[in-house]
């Protein structure tokens, strides 16, 4: 009887760690998870902010017209490939990060003209599939927004389509023809500012939070630098 009762009781005990471990052990569990996944989400919102600075110094001095030719310097297809080459292959040491949007745009327009064209392209969900086909160009005088996902007769973020020079020039049908190179020409004296708006999707490293992922953005203003400087 004795060993029964003795063994009942050790049972119950190894039950009562069990209990008290999962107590501890679970809740410990989330906020390392939570730390992880916030950890990821800072690290990724400086690469969005340091790829928007790098793409904002290069249109700053590019974006102006070539006092040789007169023709406009390609300001946004290199101030795009300085952005693309800002975001490293896997920043977040576990999930790819990718740039889903990116926005030129004249900084002196108002706040609402901003915020409309922050919301060209913008689906029902946060992933870079949610990029739609029909996407315009961008706002005429205010922005070009160039998207992940577009197909190549459109504004995308195909590291090969933007290498095409044809598809830049600031006119017709070229990419950059709503906010286009000549409008942000400047001369000693009266430069303007552009900004860079850049947006990362960023997939969830450890599956603790429901959805897919989500999405971090950064920008840069610089004064753009008149010709000859």
């Amino acid at each position: 009887m004795y060993w029964m009762r003795k063994r009942h009781r050790d049972t119950s005990q190894r039950g009562s760690v069990l209990v008290e471990l999962a107590m501890v052990v679970f809740p410990l569990m989330t906020i390392v998870l939570g730390i992880v996944e916030i950890g990821g989400a800072w690290k990724d919102k400086s690469t969005a902010v340091q790829a928007s600075r790098q793409g904002a110094r290069v249109i700053s001095s590019s974006a102006i017209a070539n006092p040789a030719s007169g023709d406009p310097y390609l300001g946004d297809q290199q101030a795009l490939l300085a952005v693309l080459a800002g975001v490293p292959v896997n920043p977040s040491g576990g999930a790819i990060v990718e740039v889903r949007k990116v926005v030129i745009y004249d900084a002196s327009i108002s706040d609402a003209d901003y915020q409309a064209c922050l919301a060209i392209g913008e689906g029902p969900g946060i992933g870079i599939e949610d990029a739609p086909s029909s996407a315009t160009k961008g706002r005429s005088g205010d922005c070009n927004v160039y998207l992940a996902g577009n197909p190549a007769d459109q504004n995308s973020l195909d590291l090969v389509e933007i290498q095409d020079n044809s598809n830049f020039g600031g006119s017709g049908g070229d990419w950059d023809s709503e906010f286009a190179p000549p409008s942000r020409s400047s001369v000693l004296g009266s430069a303007t500012e552009v900004g860079v708006y850049v947006e990362l999707f960023r997939p969830w490293i450890t599956g603790l939070i429901p959805g897919e992922g989500m999405k971090i953005s950064g920008f840069t203003v610089m004064r753009q630098e008149p010709p000859g400087l």
